[in-house]
């Protein structure tokens, strides 16, 4: 059975799905506004499947505008077209990890090396409180500031590591294609400090 750990930094499992790492780049280009927005456009090659393809983009600016966005082929828009569109952003972290396992079986290692096994029943920034069996019995205390590691059996549905942008493509016949992404992002901005040089003749 695959395992995720927490060991004051949370490691991860890579998708199983078609990531913007696996696709080569042709041409990203910025033009960056002056009231803190600018629109990326970034040009790969990705191969596509006859048929029905899920590809996920996770390689994007932290304060996208996710309604902006827009995918298109340049080398056959007619027979590549979106059938949907999501942008998923729900990133995991230790706290969310402990919510979804509320009532769940999780294992927890001391500093003093104590291993506590059982069903997650609540926490706080203080505690975990653990039972030894699913009807909630018996119970035991863990303060967290005893805790070494925490270990879930895997990622839960809905949490991500980073946003990802994910699409559902209909691709008439297995090819690659030359794809084309741009959208809006905030927090970008610009500024330009000009030297005059003057001669003493003038």
């Amino acid at each position: 059975m695959k395992r995720l750990w927490i060991w004051g930094l949370i490691f991860l499992f890579a998708s199983s799905f078609l990531s913007a790492g696996e696709m080569e780049r042709k041409d990203v280009s910025l033009t960056v506004y002056n009231q803190n927005f600018a629109l990326v456009r970034d040009v790969r090659l990705l191969e596509l499947k006859e048929g029905i393809n899920t590809v996920r983009f996770g390689d994007i600016a932290s304060q996208i505008d996710a309604t902006s966005v827009h995918f298109n082929s340049l080398t056959d828009p007619a027979g590549c077209s979106i059938l949907e569109q999501n942008f998923e952003y729900d990133l995991v972290s230790a706290d969310k990890l402990l919510q979804k396992y509320i009532d769940k079986e999780i294992r927890v290692v001391t500093k003093d090396n104590n291993l506590y096994e059982g069903f997650l029943s609540s926490y706080d920034g203080q505690q975990l409180v653990l039972a030894k069996t699913p009807d909630k019995g018996p119970l035991f205390i863990v303060n967290r500031e005893n805790v070494r590691n925490i270990e879930f059996p895997q990622l839960p549905e809905g949490l991500i590591t980073k946003p990802t942008l994910v699409w559902s493509i209909f691709n008439e016949k297995s090819r690659q294609h030359q794809v084309e992404l741009s959208y809006l992002t905030n927090g970008m901005n610009w500024a330009a400090d000009y030297v005059a040089s003057v001669s003493k003749d003038e």
